[in-house]
């Protein structure tokens, strides 16, 4: 079976709508770039986190998880 053929801005089209959805989610994410390095990953990641963010990770606890028996920790 041969596929019809594209037309160049319908190309173009189906190019940006693959990849704006990349480029918009690297800007709202900058420290999920591999290219920097962790200590710069990790001064944006701390940047973007609220203090109540920064404390859940001190304290390290989830919330409530159903499917966790209580013998196990759950609540």
């Amino acid at each position: 079976m041969r596929l019809p053929a594209m037309s160049p801005r319908r190309l173009a089209r189906l190019l940006a709508a693959l990849l704006v959805p990349s480029l918009l989610s690297a800007q709202s994410a900058p420290w999920m770039r591999s290219g920097l390095s962790p200590d710069r990953r990790a001064s944006l990641l701390l940047d973007a986190m609220t203090v109540d963010e920064k404390m859940q990770q001190l304290v390290g606890a989830p919330g409530v998880i159903p499917e966790i028996p209580t013998c196990y920790g759950g609540r």
